[in-house]
This record gives structure tokens, sequence and C-alpha cells, in this order.
């Protein structure tokens, strides 16, 4: 298509000339008409002109306005570097002289004046014309990205609703910012939130919409893997925000010193086989290594006998009374010695179908050591749940309810571990959530939400089903996800695309290309606008437009989103129909993050009593009689560990000082030393002192830097460890008694079932070994 406004920029240039040009008749008519004669016809225009209203005013309007309205229709492109700022210079200069009062102007010498008016507008117009060049080349090259057509109208109102609540944002619209808001009105149809690693998701969604939640009286579960560092946020909330009735929990599967108690498989949430089923299918998954493969058989063998053992579990607490329906205690009851273990699965009608493989070795007379190879499988699998801290934490009946959301007693339930452990972790958590998950998800039941943060990082069985019948009993999920990738990792391919077909809201930070993608598609096509600029050999130019389908907001930007820069699809509800449903912004500081951040979580265990106490002082004594303090200050000081004194030497493996906590120590008494150098070198400088006495206070003070030093690092040391072995004890005494009572039973049914009593060992105690080192006491 040619460029057609040419036309009206010469109409409008010659009306500005035109202008000009009765102008400079009216300025200099005594100069004109002495040089020039005038016809009749024209004195008498230009007396008409002037008479309707043609003064000073109404022509330098036309002639300033005529060619700003002319530059604005021009469009040219040049690929020349325009001096953008000289040019805005002339145009200054050249305005100022069309400006230039006409009573001033009259008085000036015709050859003056003259002069000056012709080049004050020819500078006028060129500046402005080659301003306009520059501007049209401009606009056309700085949207190399697409930025304008990739700009669309977004929700600016926020709906209010008895659960609906709205999040901030910034986003350009025509090259200006608004205020946009991302509604939330249909929190149950599940919120996913995509995006790398430092992309923001927690900080800009799950940390507010714990927030929002807690506000409006949801009970929550709150899944945080890098404890506390999310849970320490939920507490803070809960004491800011919380209505009164919400109680708060906290389970920490990797301290028991900050954790509740709980038992998801107490007999109350598994009432059926199937129940069991799903829980056993939960933990054999997480338990799965990444690198690991086994037969169809033998996996379905130790599902099967999983299955008996928590089936046989839940029946021996019910019939005698003891709490072993626990999986730290199926992980016991598996040790023991299959000629004792199997005649008690093989007397249970309702399990022996899940056992039904073992049953023909067993009665067919195969040797023990087949029999043995057979459950091995389980055993070698169930032998990784081996952590004293959840031991302790997921046995017993527990400190509440993992029915969460009952209206009458409803929680905020923190679910915190160790991210450096969140392997080993992960069946206890799918346990958990496996468990709430099922709980909540009942009729007439207050609002719930699961927020679950890395999801990817477990496997969760029941997710699926949750998504899909959560809506109707006000179940929400809030998960965050770092990519697709991700998620195939703990979940089968056909289940992974199940989940990601059916979200609800969708949100997505920088991510990699897979999951970029999916959201691409997932936003859709717009028909946009390209503008073609063509050139011909004469320097002629011809603008074309054409429009064609492409994504509202491409893979490759997805992938280079700034941090707290994201997009996706919002879902809403008939009642709050959302008419823009697509987002793309920078979201704002949520104004939770000003609550005040709980530095430490509850200490719901604490091992600090009166007798580790006592035990503290009686080692700082026998530290000070010994003169430990005073052999390792003189180790430090040589650099010396190795040739030591008896008492630095048993305090060293007491305190567990490894050789990188010795180099820390001995760097920093040099450091000491020579930050005291400095400072007393400084003061005799500026006080001029000298000799002897100075350098003793210089080894004064370094001393007493050092001692103090030593004393706060050893003195929280000493109680650390203390504490360690206290808890140590304390849970060494809890497995005791967790062995005990599966024995106390086995031995009862043993001799109810065979009519014999067993003498011998009932483990196969080789089968538990500690892996981790700090779970040992000194």
């Amino acid at each position: 298509m040619k460029n057609d406004r040419i036309q009206f920029v010469i109409t409008l240039l010659a009306a500005a000339t035109l202008a000009m040009s009765l102008y400079f008749r009216v300025v200099f008519d005594s100069g004109i008409t002495q040089w020039i004669q005038e016809p009749p016809l024209l004195k008498t225009i230009v007396a008409y002109l002037i008479s309707k209203g043609m003064g000073e005013k109404n022509l330098k309007l036309v002639i300033i306005v005529a060619p700003v309205l002319a530059a604005y229709l021009y469009r040219f492109y040049s690929d020349r570097k325009i001096n953008v700022k000289k040019t805005l210079a002339f145009t200054i200069i050249g305005l100022l002289i069309i400006l230039y009062p006409f009573k001033n102007l009259v008085h000036l010498p015709v050859l003056v004046g003259m002069p000056l008016i012709i080049v004050g507008f020819l500078l006028y117009i060129r500046s402005l014309m080659r301003l306009s060049i520059w501007f049209f080349s401009k606009r056309l090259e700085q949207d190399q990205f697409n930025q304008k057509n990739q700009s669309f109208p977004q929700t600016t109102r926020k709906y209010e609703g008895k659960y609906n609540f709205a999040l901030e944002y910034d986003f350009y619209l025509n090259g200006k910012k608004r205020t946009g808001q991302l509604n939330f009105v249909n929190i149950f149809r599940s919120v996913f939130v995509w995006g790398i690693m430092g992309s923001g998701k927690t900080f800009s969604f799950i940390s507010p919409i714990i927030y929002e939640l807690i506000q409006k009286d949801f009970s929550m579960m709150v899944y945080d893997l890098k404890f506390p560092s999310l849970s320490s946020k939920v507490y803070g909330y809960y004491q800011t925000a919380a209505p009164k009735e919400l109680d708060f929990y906290q389970i920490c599967t990797t301290d028991m010193r900050y954790s509740h108690r709980c038992n998801p498989i107490a007999p109350r949430y598994i009432p059926s086989i199937t129940e069991i089923e799903k829980i056993c299918d939960n933990v054999m998954t997480n338990l799965k290594r990444p690198d690991e493969s086994e037969s169809a058989f033998f996996k379905g063998t130790a599902m099967g006998l999983f299955v008996g053992l928590v089936a046989l579990s839940k029946e021996m607490e019910e019939k005698h009374g003891l709490e072993v329906c626990s999986l730290p205690h199926v992980s016991i009851l598996a040790s023991v010695k299959a000629k004792y273990l199997l005649p008690l699965l093989l007397a249970k009608k309702d399990i022996i179908m899940k056992v039904s493989s073992l049953r023909d070795a067993f009665e067919g007379g195969a040797a023990m050591e087949q029999l043995v190879g057979i459950t091995a499988s389980l055993q070698e699998k169930l032998s990784r749940l081996y952590q004293l801290d959840a031991f302790y934490i997921f046995s017993g009946s527990g400190d509440f309810s993992l029915d969460l959301n009952q209206p009458d007693q409803k929680k905020v339930v923190t679910v915190g571990c160790d991210k450096d452990k969140a392997e080993v972790m992960a069946p206890y958590l799918s346990m958990i959530v496996e468990t709430v998950g099922k709980e909540a998800n009942k009729p007439n039941k207050a609002p719930f939400a699961a927020i679950l943060d890395e999801l990817s990082s477990f496997y969760y069985g029941g997710l699926v089903d949750y998504l899909e019948s959560g809506r109707e009993n006000l179940c929400a999920l809030v998960a965050g996800i770092q990519g697709m990738e991700q998620l195939e990792k703990k979940y089968p391919r056909a289940e992974a695309n199940s989940i990601i077909g059916i979200q609800g809201t969708i949100i997505c930070g920088m991510s990699g290309v897979k999951t970029a993608t999916e959201v691409s598609k997932r936003i859709g096509r717009t028909n946009q606008k390209k503008t073609g600029l063509n050139q011909n050999l004469e320097g002629g130019q011809t603008l074309s437009h054409s429009f064609f389908m492409n994504e509202l907001i491409p893979i490759d930007r997805i992938s280079n989103f700034s941090q707290g820069e994201f997009c996706g699809v919002v879902a809403d509800t008939l009642e709050d129909p959302i008419e823009q449903k697509r987002f793309w912004g920078k979201f704002k500081k949520h104004h939770c993050h000003n609550t005040k951040k709980q530095k430490n979580m509850p200490l719901i265990h604490d091992f600090w009593n009166n007798e580790a106490q006592e035990l503290f002082k009686e080692h700082w004594k026998e530290m000070m009689r010994t003169g430990f303090f005073v052999d390792f200050i003189d180790a430090l000081d040589k650099g010396d560990m190795v040739f030591i004194s008896k008492s630095v030497n048993f305090y060293i493996r007491f305190l567990r000082l490894s050789k990188e906590d010795l180099n820390y120590l001995i760097k920093k008494n040099n450091a000491i030393q020579q930050q005291n150098t400095k400072i007393q070198d400084k003061e005799q400088h500026e006080k001029g002192i000298k000799g002897k006495q100075s350098k003793k206070g210089i080894k004064d003070n370094s001393k007493f830097a050092q001692q103090k030093f030593l004393a706060e690092y050893f003195s929280d040391r000493l109680e650390t460890v203390i504490i360690e072995n206290e808890k140590h004890q304390f849970l060494s005494a809890h497995l005791e008694r967790m062995y005990n009572e599966v024995e106390t039973w086995i031995k009862k049914e043993y001799k109810e079932v065979t009519g014999e009593s067993i003498d011998g060992d009932l483990f196969n105690l080789n089968d538990f070994q500690v892996d981790d080192l700090t779970e040992v006491p000194f």
C-alpha cells in the first residue's frame, strides 16, 4: 500500500506557506509596495482576509500548527543517523523567529527582516520533518521483538467475593504502564505455578496465596522443602492474620525437636485394603531409585508383602492394644525372619491373596533361602526408611488428627524437610499428603488448601483424583514446580500428562523450553499486524501491512523472563466471569512480606533440661580444671593440632571437631591477632606511644579477644553436642520400645498360630544400617 498521506502533507505545508506569505505581505507592506506594483485584485483579497480575522495571532497559529500536523502524517524511513539534539535546537530557533512579535518585526529594515523570516520558516519546517523521519524510523526499529503486537488488554478490576482475592502486577499496553489484577475467583480449580529456581514463584505467589487463604479461614497443609524457610513465614502469617478458631501444627521430618507427631497409617485412616494399597503404592514408588530396575514378579511380590504387613499390623494393634500400625513399625516387622513371619501372614484370610506367591513357595517346601530371596526386595527397600527422627515422628497415635478441615477443628499444618534428605524423606511426605488429601476431600467440610511448593520432589499418587473431585468439596491445590521435566521424573508420563491437562489456573515465570512451549500453547495465538517497508531505486518508499496468527507470548520470551515476571491463564466461574483471562506482567511485592518473619519455629521437644544443663556445667568445669583452654590456645598459636594434651584430644573428639573446624579456628585465631595488631599500631601512631609497655598491651588485648571468641564458640558447641546426645539417647530408647512392641505381639501370635514358642533371634538386624553418620552420637 502506497503512502497516501503524502497528499495531506503537501496540502498542510502549502497552507503554512500561504499563511506565511500573507504574514510576510502584511509585515513588509511598505517595502513591497515600493518595489512591486500589486494588482488591485490582490490588494482586495489581502484586505478581505485581514478583515475576516487573519491577523497576526491566527496566521502564526496556521504557520506553526500546519507543519506539525504535516510532520505527524509524514512516513519516511531512513537509516542515516540524525542528531536529535541539534535538530531540536534548530526547530526551537525557527519557532522563536516565527513567534517574534509583529510590532518589533515591522521596525526592522526590509533587507534584514525578510531574510530572517524566510530562514526561520524554512528552518522550522525542515527540522520538523527530520524529527518526523527520526521518530518513524525509531518506531520501526525499536519493536524488533514484536512487543506492540504481544501487549494486550488485561483485567484491571478487582473481583470481590467470599473466597476471591487478587494480586497486583504491572503490565504495558500501547507503550503505557498500567496496573492489572490477577483475580483468583476459583481457587478450587487448582493453581499451578511453573518456573525455574529464582524465578520468584514463592515470593510472588506461594507466600501471598498462603497469607490470603489464612485470612479467609482456610484450613491448610503447607509443604516446605527447605524447612524452616517457608514454615517460619506461615507461622508468622498465622500469628498475624489467622482467625482464632484455626490451630497450628508443624512437622519437621528431619528434626523431631521441631515436630509434632502424626501417624498417617493409623487404623482410622486405612479402614479397608484399598486405602492400604494406595498408601503402600505411594511409599514404594518414592522408595524406588531413578536407576533401579526390577522384574514385574518381584515388584508385585514385594508390593503384596508390604500390603500384607500393614494389614497385619493394623489387625494386631486392634487386637493387642499396642500402637504398632505405623510405617516405622512395619519397617521393623519386615526384618523379622521369614520362618516366623510367613505363618502369621498365611493365617489371615483377608491377607493371603496379597501373599499368594509366598504361600505357594512356603507350602511347596521351598528352601528358606528361596523365601528369603523373595522377601529381600521389600526388606532392602524398607531399610531405606530408617531415620531415628522419622521413626519417632511417624509412630504412635499422633499429637493431632490429619483430618485438617473439620468445621469445628480447623488446622494449619506445615510439613518440612531438609532439602539434602528429600529423597530419603519422600515416602514419609507422600504418606502424609495422601492421607491428608483423602481426609480433606470429603463433603460437608471447611475449605481446605494443599500448598505443595516443589511438588516434583516426591510422588503423590492421589493427585489426579484430588484435582478431579476436589472442587466440589472446596479443596484447593496450589503447586509450585520448576518444570515439566522435573514432574516426569517422579510421575509416569501418562500420569504427568493427565496432571498437566487438567490444570485450572496456570502461572509461568522463566522456564525451560518444554514448559514454555506448553504454556505458550495454552495462552494461545492472536491475529497480529506486521508492517513492511519497501524502498525502490528512485528512493520512493511503500508501506505494507499484513495480518498473521502468532503466539501471544512466544516460547523464547517466556524462557527469558525477569525475576517476578509471569504470564498465564486464570480460571473463572459462572458467577464471576473474567473477560480477559490471559495475563502477563511484573508482579508487585505483596503486603504479606511486611509481616514480621519468625526467626525460629516453636520448639516442640526441648532437650535442654535440668540434667543437660548440669552436664554442661560439669564438662565446663572439667575443661577449666584440666587446662583445656590454655593448651588449646597454645596449640592454636603454634598451628599444631598433632602434639596436643589428653584433655584437648578428648574434647576434640567429644565435640566432634573435624579438620575443617580446626582449620577454621586456626584461621580465626590468626585473624584476631592481626586485627588487634592493626588497632594497636594505629593507637601508637596517634598517641606517639612506643616501647615494651605498648607491646604488652597488644598481647593482652589479643589474648582477651582470643579467649572471648573461644569461650563463645565452645560454649555453643558443647551445648549443641549435649542436646544431640540427649536427643539420640531418647530416640534410641524409643527405637528399642518399638522393637519390643513388635516382638511382643509376634511371639504371642506365633504361638497362637503354630503352637510353638520363639526362642531364637527374631529379627534380621543386619537389614537396618544407619547411612547417616549424624545419627551416631559420641
